[in-house]
């Protein structure tokens, strides 16, 4: 299972590896959180999880991460609660773990991006444009008038930018029109 709000390119055959060979109930994908960013610190023992505490601290020595990949049996629904939100590293894990099953840790390295708010959205987007070369991308039907200084921008379907108009930094939805003489930045 892989979140659908991340971008990674995370060896999922090495987990698999790992899954199979501690005959875990689940696999977490973990990676180190080298700039501590605010994701749950994942403990683990002799390549188990043990638990979840809080969010890392400058004395965290090599604290780890939750990707949002897992690799499950499907036993692991059996701690599931039917008809109510649960969460996996607050209710559905922890109580495998109180009841001795093996939930493994595999630490990956590679590429993860995580885009939970328009920020990183925008920040990773760009990341991603700037590293294929470009600073705009745009959408089915859009339509950039000669005059527009544009750059740095994520244009969904049939946006129109008129001419005289200014846009840097800015993620643009289906439908948007943006007037001559008017900023985005």
């Amino acid at each position: 299972v892989v979140n659908g709000k991340i971008l990674t390119d995370i060896d999922l055959a090495k987990a698999f590896e790992t899954h199979r060979a501690i005959k875990a109930l689940s696999t977490l994908i973990l990676l180190p959180n080298e700039h501590r960013e605010l994701f749950s610190v994942v403990n683990t023992q002799d390549g188990l999880i043990t638990g979840f505490g809080g969010m890392p601290s400058v004395g965290d020595k090599s604290p780890l991460m939750f990707t949002g990949i897992h690799i499950m049996e499907p036993e692991i629904f059996n701690y599931i609660p039917k008809g109510v939100f649960s969460h996996s590293t607050t209710d559905v894990y922890p109580q495998a773990i109180a009841n001795g099953e093996r939930i493994a840790a595999h630490v990956a390295h590679g590429r993860w991006r995580e885009l939970s708010t328009l920020q990183r959205y925008l920040d990773i987007s760009l990341e991603l444009l700037k590293e294929a070369g470009n600073d705009i991308s745009a959408g089915a039907g859009c339509f950039i008038d000669e005059g527009a200084d544009v750059g740095e921008v994520i244009l969904w379907d049939r946006v129109h930018i008129e001419s005289g108009a200014h846009i840097r930094r800015a993620v643009l939805a289906d439908g948007v029109r943006v007037r001559n003489g008017e900023t985005l930045m």
